[in-house]
């Protein structure tokens, strides 16, 4: 997880960091908008990261945003190709490896009403991703049994978490099982209705797979 979030940050903030005992397991975002105090956002609160190399609460000691720390992140969030992520930036946010979301407010490009891009970045937040061990297992009861996946429809109104339910139910090692019945499996692309990351969001060997199986199985409803 550090080495995925320093990556984005420019060589200034990073060298900041380097005498700063970070616990990356209670961090929660970072913020970054131009002219303004980067802000780390952890589960005990927000603090500013100072130039003496420490965090404070006072924004007058607090380091600065600059546009090139912008546009580093923005070129290490996109491969150096915000083109390649228009999908991407039309949602607000990109994927990065890790399961990291970093979004990007800037000037939006309008086409027939709708957001193509965005350009003239001048916020970007990173969210920081955490895994959450056995997330499923109450649920899990109810859809797995006697070996095999149960016919199962997941419904609930958008943005609720169906996807993110079947992410979590794709890391229970006994469901991955080829040798199971049913199962998850990666749908083909007539039938891809559930969006797939660009990056894998864990190192997990696999990847996501998402979808419904030829013999029992889950399936995203709407």
């Amino acid at each position: 997880m550090k080495k995925e979030i320093l990556k984005i940050l420019s060589p200034s903030i990073r060298c900041l960091l380097n005498d700063v005992n970070i616990d990356f397991s209670k961090l929660i975002e970072i913020r970054l908008r131009i002219n303004e105090p980067i802000i780390f956002v952890f589960i005990d609160g927000e603090y500013f990261l100072c130039e003496k190399r420490n965090f404070t609460n006072n924004r007058k000691l607090a380091y600065r945003v600059n546009a090139e720390d912008i546009r580093y992140a923005v070129e290490m969030v996109s491969n150096y190709s915000l083109y390649a992520y228009e999908d991407d930036l039309r949602q607000g946010f990109i994927t990065i490896c890790g399961g990291h979301r970093v979004g990007l407010m800037g000037q939006a490009v309008m086409d027939n009403r709708s957001i193509k891009s965005v350009k003239h970045i001048s916020f970007i937040n990173i969210r920081i991703a955490h895994q959450i061990k056995g997330c499923a297992n109450q649920v899990l009861p109810y859809i797995y049994s006697d070996g095999r996946v149960m016919h199962t429809l997941i419904i609930s109104p958008p943005g609720c978490g169906k996807t993110t339910l079947l992410r979590a139910l794709r890391g229970v090692e006994h469901i991955d099982d080829p040798r199971a019945e049913g199962g998850l499996r990666q749908p083909d692309r007539q039938d891809d209705h559930i969006r797939q990351e660009p990056h894998p969001r864990r190192e997990d060997p696999g990847g996501i797979w998402e979808g419904i199986s030829p013999a029992g199985g889950l399936r995203e409803g709407h």
